[in-house]
């Protein structure tokens, strides 16, 4: 194979061609292309003042063999022009963050290393809302004690339970859901359900305090009305349970 030789590589950018050492060319000449995208809360991700830790990802590929160099990314708020997020990502996913009761859209292209670029695939619109632990849609089954901490608290409080079987409850509509809590050495376990179907266990345990969190995230694949309930576990020794309220992406 190439006459015994070993091939080697250089990148020509300016004319789009890949050469090899034996004098052979191969050009790239087909642009690399990118495809769905798509976004949700970041589970682990911590709140920034108001704004909350999302997630937006897709697939990349170039036919032109060359490979994909980077991603740029983009973003516009409630319709508005497009803004960069970044243009050099160098995988397929990013983290960002997002506002409550602002709507997104997310595009995306993908850049070889020859210098083709690609066009940009679009995501969904979508809109953020928070709910609150106080609100009136979430609703409690047994002992639920309020806290109440500007620090430890997005929004400032929230409702606290030891008690095993307690539950806490939201009616959302939307594509995607997030409870947000805290994880501390002496927090429990929860169980959480979708329409009554277990979707997973959170430990809320954590060796250090790690406050106003993305605890557990949810996404579906269309948007359609939702029940979550998260259901203290009672944990031997750390029974505690936080809920700090809801995202929901739409």
């Amino acid at each position: 194979m190439f006459g015994g030789q070993v091939p080697s590589w250089r990148n020509h950018t300016a004319s789009n061609v890949l050469e090899l050492g034996t004098g052979a060319l191969n050009a790239d000449l087909v642009a690399p292309t990118t495809a769905a995208v798509t976004s949700r809360p970041r589970t682990g991700g911590a709140f920034a003042g108001s704004s909350a830790p999302w997630y937006v990802g897709w697939t990349g590929s170039d036919a032109g063999g060359s490979g994909v160099a980077r991603y740029e990314l983009s973003q516009s708020r409630n319709g508005g022009a497009w803004s960069v997020v970044s243009v050099n990502l160098l995988g397929p996913s990013a983290a960002v963050v997002v506002t409550p009761g602002s709507s997104y859209r997310y595009r995306v292209r993908a850049v070889d290393r020859v210098g083709n670029v690609g066009a940009w695939a679009y995501g969904s619109i979508f809109k953020v809302t928070a709910v609150q632990q106080s609100s009136r849609l979430v609703r409690y089954r047994g002992t639920w004690s309020p806290v109440a901490s500007t620090t430890l608290w997005w929004g400032g409080s929230a409702k606290r339970s030891s008690t095993r079987g307690s539950t806490s409850t939201l009616t959302f509509t939307g594509r995607s859901i997030a409870w947000v809590g805290l994880k501390g050495a002496n927090r429990g376990k929860a169980n959480v359900y979708i329409n009554g179907t277990l979707k997973g266990t959170v430990s809320l345990y954590s060796a250090t305090t790690q406050k106003k969190r993305v605890v557990w995230s949810w996404n579906f694949a269309t948007s359609a009305t939702r029940t979550i309930t998260i259901k203290i576990l009672g944990t031997s020794g750390r029974p505690r349970v936080d809920v700090d309220g809801f995202i929901v992406g739409r």
